[in-house]
C-alpha cells in the first residue's frame, strides 16, 4: 500500500458523465474518488483503465442516462447561460429524463433570481407543470409542492443579506442543503394534505403549526 495525502475538491463536471461515473463506482464496489484516480493515473501513462467487462458495463450505464458524449467532444462542451437554462425551461425544451428534484430548484433559484416572486410562480408552476405533460405524467404535477419549494427558497433569498447575494445556485444549495430532501414540506404538511386531489390544482397553506 502507498500512503498518500487526499484534499477535498470542488469541480464543475457535466451531469450525465457524472451519473455514469457514480454507477460506475457503486458496481466496482469503490469510492468515486477512488474511481477517478485510477482513471486518472491510467491515462497519465497512455493505458486503459478498464477490462472489457467493465467497458461493457460502462456502455450499460450510458444507456441507463443517455450518456452520448464521445472523446471527440472533450474540450467542446459548452454550458448555457442561466438566463438561456430558464428560457428552455419555460418553452419546454429541458429534456424530462434525468431532470431530478436538484434541477427543479435549481430552476426556481433562477427564476426568483430574474422576476419578482408573483412572476415566478406563475412561470415556474407552468414550466414543471409542462415538464410532468411532456414526460407522459401530467398527473404527476402538484401546485401545492411546486410553489411550497418556490416560497421556500424565496424566503431562504430574502432573509440572505441583501449586500452579499449568493454567488450562483451551488453557493445557495450549499448554504441551505436542507431544501435537497423532497420530504421537507412534511414539516409544514401532513401526507394526506400534500396528497389531495385539490393540492395538485390550488395552492394549499401548509396545516402543520411551526
Amino acid at each position: 500500500m502507498v500512503t498518500i495525502d487526499r484534499v477535498q475538491t470542488g469541480v464543475r463536471i457535466e451531469r450525465r458523465i457524472l451519473k455514469t461515473a457514480k454507477g460506475l463506482a457503486e458496481a466496482l464496489d469503490i469510492p468515486l474518488g477512488e474511481l477517478l484516480e485510477g482513471v486518472l493515473l491510467h491515462s497519465f501513462e497512455g493505458t486503459t483503465p478498464f477490462s472489457k467487462a467493465t467497458i461493457h458495463k460502462i456502455e450499460s450505464l450510458k444507456s441507463v442516462y443517455d450518456l452520448d458524449l464521445t472523446s471527440a467532444d472533450a474540450h467542446h462542451l459548452d454550458e448555457p447561460t442561466a438566463d438561456d437554462e430558464l428560457e428552455d425551461f419555460y418553452a419546454g425544451r429541458i429534456r424530462t429524463p434525468g431532470f431530478v428534484h436538484r434541477d427543479h430548484l435549481r430552476m426556481a433559484f433562477l427564476a426568483l433570481g430574474r422576476d419578482p416572486f408573483s412572476v415566478a410562480f406563475a412561470r415556474y408552476s407552468e414550466g414543471i407543470r409542462q415538464l410532468a405533460v411532456h414526460a407522459g405524467r401530467p398527473e404527476k404535477f402538484n401546485l401545492t409542492i411546486t410553489g411550497a419549494f418556490l416560497s421556500l427558497i424565496a424566503e431562504r433569498l430574502t432573509a440572505h443579506p441583501p449586500k452579499q447575494p449568493y454567488a450562483d445556485f451551488e453557493a445557495f444549495i450549499d448554504a441551505n442543503p436542507d431544501l435537497l430532501d423532497t420530504a421537507l414540506l412534511e414539516r409544514y404538511y401532513t401526507p394526506q394534505r400534500l396528497a389531495s386531489a385539490q393540492a395538485k390544482s390550488v395552492y394549499l397553506l401548509p396545516d402543520r403549526p411551526r
